[in-house]
Parts: C-alpha cells; sequence; structure tokens
C-alpha cells in the first residue's frame, strides 16, 4: 500500500529528530548536512588526488581512466582437495535454515531489543528476529517475505525492523559472527581472515576482532 500511510506525524517527528540524530549521527539541519557533506567530498577529493600516482589499481590513459584487470592471487596447494571434499560433505541448505542455525549457535537475538532498551515481550521472539533478518538482508522486503515465508506476517517484519533494528545493532551483530567464523581453520585457507567477500564487496574483517 502507500508507504506514506505510514509515516509518523509532524509531532512525533520534531519529539524524536534530535535523538534520531544522535543515534545516527546524521545532522537534521539542512545547512548543516549539506556542509558536513561538501567537506567530507573536498576531503575524499583531495586524498584521491595525493595517492592516485601510486594507486596500482587505475591509471589515465589519454585523459581516461584506466582499470586494469587484477592480478589474481595463486591457489592455495590445498584448494583442490577441499574444494571435492566441501562438495562431497556440505549438505545444500537453503539461506533461512542457515539463518536458523546461526541464531541457535550465536543467540544473535540477545543483541537486538528495544530503542528503549528494554527485552523485547514477542512471542517467538527469535523466529520472528531471523524473518526479519532475511527479510531486509536478501532486500526481499516485507511483502515478498510474507508471500515467500510460511508464518510471516508484512506488518510485523516491518514492525520489528522499525523498533528493534539500528546500525549500531548490526554492527555488534556482524562482528559476532565475523569473530565466530574466524574460529574456524577452513577461513585461513583462503587467506589471511582479515577481510572477507560478500556478493562481491571486500569488507575487511580484521578491525571487526578486537570489539
Amino acid at each position: 500500500d502507500d508507504y506514506r500511510k505510514h509515516l509518523i506525524d509532524w509531532e512525533v517527528y520534531y519529539e524524536e529528530v534530535l535523538d534520531y540524530e544522535s543515534i545516527s549521527g546524521i545532522p537534521t539541519q539542512a545547512y548543516r548536512l549539506i556542509e558536513e557533506l561538501k567537506q567530507a567530498l573536498n576531503q575524499r577529493i583531495e586524498q584521491t588526488d595525493k595517492v592516485f600516482p601510486n594507486n596500482p589499481d587505475a591509471r589515465l590513459e589519454n585523459g581516461k581512466l584506466v582499470l586494469p584487470r587484477p592480478v589474481r592471487s595463486p591457489l592455495h596447494h590445498h584448494y583442490d582437495a577441499i574444494d571435492q571434499q566441501l562438495k562431497a560433505r556440505m549438505v545444500p541448505l537453503n539461506i533461512l535454515e542457515v539463518l536458523v542455525h546461526t541464531e541457535k549457535w550465536l543467540r544473535l537475538s540477545r543483541l537486538f531489543h528495544t530503542l528503549s532498551g528494554k527485552e523485547a515481550k514477542l512471542t517467538a521472539y527469535d523466529e520472528r528476529l531471523v524473518a526479519t533478518l532475511f527479510c531486509y538482508g536478501c532486500l526481499l522486503g516485507p511483502t515478498q517475505t510474507a508471500r515467500s515465508v510460511r508464518g510471516a506476517n508484512r506488518k510485523q517484519l516491518a514492525w520489528v525492523n522499525t523498533h528493534h533494528v539500528t546500525e549500531e545493532r548490526l554492527d555488534r551483530a556482524i562482528t559476532k559472527v565475523i569473530n565466530a567464523y574466524n574460529r574456524f581453520i577452513l577461513p585461513k585457507f583462503w587467506g589471511t581472515g582479515r577481510s572477507a567477500s560478500a556478493d562481491g564487496t571486500n569488507r575487511v574483517a580484521g578491525a571487526m576482532e578486537r570489539i
């Protein structure tokens, strides 16, 4: 339906906008936001200009930006054997099953609670949180998730996301998952364990370990 029907009214907005600014760190006054964005952009431009001549992954030719194909790192000498063992032993799982197992092992639901800080009183909270993480983590949205997952409710998914999930809590959950994953031997066969790749996007993992 029309998303505008679910927006807060102006009275609630003015009551909570300063809390939003303190939590998110994003200025809520237009002139401050524009000024910060300009400063951040100028700083990034200056940094890029300084390091570009020594950038091994980009160069300028005839006024055009050229991005050479990256050199592939050599595979571990046990790669083929490990790959065969994985294919032989791993049982195919769907994403929801993986999230359910992760919740049982790590109890990620304990990292999420109401914005007031009180413990959640929802029934089957861990199941609702798993469905919410699946919903927004896979970018399905509550409507499509409700159509795809038996027992899922569109409004409940959106409510949990709005009232229980923040960037800070997601960062804590990501940290817990990464640290748990790094305890296994397997990741070391693919590299140092200081970074991870998700959907082709490189993520620095080392900084997470100390949190």
